[in-house]
């Protein structure tokens, strides 16, 4: 059984598409990875190959998609050539809640918040940009908010991939990583609240002379 690629012009396995779908839940220390409050699942896209293939680990406390919150998530690049374990956010969050530009901006400015306060924890873990060679789609701009919405990365190439050994322990770094983000965050119930916070942190208001600061985090 076959799967239908739009862009690369030929087929792709049913399985690779199967093994996507689930996500991290057939690894090997599934029960180390996801313990009690993670859940994984991808996607290959629906019909037709997706632009960008992902995996992603979701923390049900503050994230139970890929389309809002803070998450974990293997990113393919257009070509496959490159896959990125990033620690990303839901894009469609800002592009739903800002118009124009603003949504990029936005995304951009959150990543940055919590680049210059999160801990590597390994050396190659980095906080430098992913390509996943989001110039070429005209008509989507979620390969570019993947690319803007990552905070810190772990880079492989399809050519030069780790043992499985590293890979469940760049992952394992990874949701450490992702904890001390949750910790951090202003309202971990409400992460409209909590984006609303860094945003207007990023404008320098001073918080302790503003009386609108606090009560306007929401608006």
């Amino acid at each position: 059984m076959y799967y239908k690629g739009r862009r690369y012009g030929g087929l792709v396995q049913q399985p690779l598409v199967s093994i996507i779908k689930k996500g991290l839940t057939q690894i090997e220390n599934s029960e180390l990875v996801l313990g009690e409050r993670y859940s994984s699942k991808g996607s290959a896209g629906m019909g037709e190959w997706a632009t960008i293939p992902w995996i992603g680990l979701f923390d049900h406390e503050i994230s139970m998609s890929a389309k809002k919150g803070f998450d974990l998530v293997y990113l393919f690049s257009a070509d496959l050539k490159t896959v990125y374990l990033s620690l990303n956010q839901g894009w469609n969050f800002y592009q739903n809640k800002y118009s124009g530009k603003s949504a990029l901006e936005n995304i951009t400015k959150v990543s940055e918040y919590w680049r210059s306060r999160l801990t590597r924890t390994t050396d190659s873990m980095t906080g430098d940009s992913i390509d996943l060679h989001a110039s070429q789609f005209k008509n989507t701009k979620l390969p570019r908010g993947y690319e803007q919405g990552s905070i810190l990365n772990i880079e492989y190439r399809r050519d030069n991939l780790p043992d499985n050994v590293t890979l469940i322990s760049d992952l394992l770094a990874m949701r450490t990583v992702l904890e001390e983000l949750k910790r951090q965050l202003f309202s971990p119930d409400d992460l409209e609240i909590s984006i609303a916070y860094i945003l207007r942190s990023t404008k320098k208001v001073d918080c302790k002379f503003n009386p609108n600061f606090w009560t306007n985090l929401s608006a």
